[in-house]
């Protein structure tokens, strides 16, 4: 390549004013006489061109990683996509009051549910899109869940285990992944399997390296109280996020003699307290669960951390509240046992009776001979029906 095809090729990158006289000196002491003698028979040559602005002392946009940092521009009348969720956002909303939601998600199915529930309903009416229905304003953007949680419930519910402590790490891996393909904006937190930190602080460390890389998860979950804070202090020194678990301890069940409420006694009140204040105020958690406490005593607590207070039959004194999504979905983990489940929960619908419904009437229409109709198949031509017979007959002759 020529030295003037070297220096054009500099001149370029520089992205400044052709006739910038400052840029071509500093070019023509690297390259030499060749760029110069160039210069001047192509301006010789040349009718004169307006110059482009120079965009060297324009700062562009910093970005800090490698996201980029200007949004996708929608389309006219699409709806915006919900930004993801951070502890940011949590924190945000214990200052103003913004109660948070959190719900259980085991698998794909579950967790595209959870994705659906922050995009606008079809009746809202607020201008209309491309196609000519209805928009809703931003005051009408429904707020979805803010936090998804892969918890080890779905070793009853989803598994068919009598307890969380037949859950397995990887099992737990397993589910997190299929839940992080279908959640993109939902703040993803999973449970620490029982035994995984029971162990050592080391332990505890790779099982939620593990969770984070490849469970794809945002944080982890720990049960525990004070006997945790080393645990907690260690991972998110090392930027793992916590969000903390006291009162009732689903994976201490059989030393609490089963699934009891806690704090309804002075020293088991204090317990709790002490507890929650621990991971929170000196492990660092960015929130803790309180689960099967006395309401009076989970709003007492909440008001006396800064870190954010999950409820589960604890209250709506809490800063928000959890539920298993197929326990309030109507979802019996039983098989359709029946029973009533725990006292805060509250079924939002009956899908597992319009599931059994649903797969009772099927069974009965292939034994009646209803299903498949002819809607249900798929036609094939008379022409090409005679040619298969005739192409089949002379097969079977030969």
């Amino acid at each position: 390549m020529s030295t003037g095809s070297v220096a054009r090729s500099i001149a370029r990158s520089l992205g400044c004013d052709a006739a910038s006289t400052t840029s071509h000196r500093q070019l023509a002491r690297v390259v030499g006489p060749a760029y110069r003698h160039h210069r001047q028979l192509s301006t010789q040559s040349r009718p004169a061109l307006a110059a482009p602005p120079c965009t060297c002392a324009q700062s562009p946009a910093r970005s800090y990683s490698s996201y980029p940092t200007q949004p996708v521009e929608q389309k006219h009348g699409a709806p915006q996509p919900r930004r993801k969720r951070t502890i940011r956002d949590l924190q945000a909303n214990k200052r103003k009051r913004i109660p948070i939601t959190m719900l259980t998600a085991h698998d794909y199915p579950s967790a595209r549910f959870i994705e659906a529930a922050a995009l606008p309903p079809s009746s809202a009416t607020n201008g209309t899109n491309e196609a000519g229905s209805s928009l809703p304003s931003p005051s009408q953007q429904p707020r979805g869940i803010d936090i998804a949680l892969i918890g080890d419930s779905l070793a009853m519910v989803a598994c068919g285990y009598p307890s969380t402590t037949h859950l397995t790490l990887d099992e737990m891996l397993y589910h997190c992944r299929a839940v992080a393909r279908g959640c993109k904006t939902s703040l993803l937190v999973a449970d620490l399997p029982f035994g995984t930190y029971a162990v050592s602080v080391e332990d505890g460390v790779r099982a939620a390296v593990r969770i984070i890389q490849e469970g794809h998860m945002d944080a982890v979950k720990i049960e525990g109280g004070a006997e945790v804070v080393p645990l907690i202090k260690r991972l998110t020194d090392v930027g793992i996020p916590v969000m903390a678990h006291v009162g009732l301890t689903p994976q201490r069940q059989a030393a609490l003699s089963g699934y009891r409420v806690q704090g309804k006694t002075v020293a088991s009140a204090m317990k709790v307290y002490d507890d929650a204040r621990a991971v929170t105020e000196d492990g660092g958690a960015f929130a803790v669960v309180l689960e099967a406490i006395p309401a009076r005593l989970a709003a007492w607590i909440t008001d006396r951390l800064d870190a954010p207070t999950i409820g589960i039959g604890a209250g709506k004194g809490c800063d928000g509240q959890v539920l298993v999504q197929l326990d309030m979905l109507g979802v019996d983990s039983d098989l359709g046992a029946g029973g009533k489940g725990p006292r805060f929960l509250k079924r939002y619908a009956n899908l597992g009776q319009v599931a059994t419904d649903a797969v009772r009437e099927y069974a009965d229409e292939v034994r009646g001979g209803q299903f498949p109709s002819e809607e249900h198949t798929y036609p094939i031509s008379d022409e090409a029906w005679r040619g298969f017979l005739e192409a089949a007959t002379t097969k079977a002759r030969s």
